[in-house]
């Protein structure tokens, strides 16, 4: 049985295991490929055995989906005529199975960002699987045109799925 609900009374399901029938009195370890989990959600797994004098029940174990990795844009820093800086910070939620995240802000000139132009930032453009700490990231932009106004945000991406920051944007005025 699979449930979100640790005394399985509710959303629970039932699971077929492989091998699905054992037929000696040694321990048989069995297995079951599921799909369709949620992200961050802990489960909760128990196994019965039945055969002519009953039925028996195991203990119950846990364990919780990993996450997307957590994005946040920041206000724009040292603007000039021609330039800015993008902040952020992301926390990588990766598992300790060494998936990583990486990381890169997005900016346009259009709200809806529409043709966005993708950058790294200046460090932290992966973040190491396992790290669930909270990292600062940073990208100075030059070149850009006076008068402009742009859109930016702050994207992170694992094997779990891709968060977006707000967007945000900043008016570079000569």
């Amino acid at each position: 049985e699979l449930s979100i609900s640790s005394t399985f009374a509710s959303d629970t399901s039932t699971v077929t295991v492989s091998p699905s029938t054992a037929s000696d009195t040694s321990n048989t370890s069995v297995s079951a490929a599921v799909t369709g989990l949620v992200f961050q959600t802990t489960y909760y797994v128990r196994a019965f055995a039945t055969n002519a004098t009953g039925t028996m029940t195991s203990l119950t174990y846990s364990f919780t989906t990993p996450a997307a990795p957590f994005a946040a844009t920041s206000a724009v820093s040292d603007t000039s005529t021609t330039g800015a800086t993008l902040n952020g910070s992301v926390i990588g939620n990766g598992d300790s199975g060494g998936t990583s995240t990486t990381v890169v802000f997005q900016y346009s000139l259009n709200s809806d960002m529409s043709s966005a132009i993708e950058v790294s930032p200046a460090s932290n453009g992966t973040i190491a699987g396992g790290d669930t700490t909270t990292i600062a990231v940073s990208k100075a932009l030059t070149g850009l045109e006076t008068g402009n106004t742009y859109y930016f945000r702050l994207k992170a991406t694992n094997n779990y799925g891709t968060n977006l920051g707000s967007t945000l944007s900043f008016t570079l005025k000569g």
